[in-house]
């Protein structure tokens, strides 16, 4: 018996949230980019980072496109965020 791919409803719920979760992230980066970064932690965001890249990679290796679709967004986004917090932080 071959295993055939097929999109789940859970496949498709996983998609939409793939995209939604870089969407839900713009309006942190353009607070950042505005100078607002009251309460927005450098480390937090660093770590966020790196567990976007590691995930990343491992779509990229496995071929697995909600993850890409995620992480590799998120991990874009999460370096302007990290970037406009070292420049506000370094004024």
């Amino acid at each position: 018996m071959t295993k055939q791919k097929t999109n789940s409803t859970f496949d498709n719920i996983a998609m939409a949230a793939a995209v939604a979760m870089p969407l839900m992230t713009i309006p942190q980066l353009a607070s950042v980019l505005k100078g607002h970064v009251e309460g927005v932690s450098l480390l937090t965001w660093s770590l966020y980072t790196l567990v976007s890249l590691v995930f990343a990679i491992m779509g990229y290796k496995r071929r697995d496109k909600t993850l890409i679709v995620a992480y590799v967004p998120m991990f874009l986004l999460e370096v302007g965020i990290v970037g406009g917090l070292l420049v506000v932080h370094t004024k």
